[in-house]
């Protein structure tokens, strides 16, 4: 499987705290997800969850791969986002730092009451 794959995979046995949930949520049997795990610590020689048969917690390892693939999923989307929508407009505070003279002469003031 491609990396982002995994990313996903293992996004969802976090979040479901279980191999077998994680597996119905995306459609893969216990032992498909099991041998995806296997196969993502193999590839980066780092145990990423302590697992029990009751019990399934995060590495250290395992908790920065997880906070990254986070990041990287949520920027993906963001990114599809933007190309389906398109930019329409701006938002959010624009902050200016420069010296009062300048921003007397240059910046109009804007009454955020009106």
């Amino acid at each position: 499987m491609d990396k982002f794959s995994d990313m996903a995979l293992f996004i969802s046995i976090v979040k479901h705290q279980g191999l077998a949930a994680a597996g119905r949520e995306l459609g893969l049997s216990p032992a498909t997800v099991t041998a995806r795990l296997q196969a993502l610590e193999d590839r980066y020689g780092v145990k990423l969850l302590n697992r029990s048969t009751r019990h399934l917690s995060l590495t250290d390892s395992g908790a920065l791969y997880h906070q990254a693939c986070l990041g990287i999923i949520e920027n993906v989307k963001e990114t599809e986002n933007l190309l389906q929508n398109g930019v329409k407009e701006v938002k959010g505070t624009l902050k200016i730092a420069a010296p009062k003279d300048i921003g007397k002469q240059y910046i109009p003031v804007i009454n955020e009451d009106a």
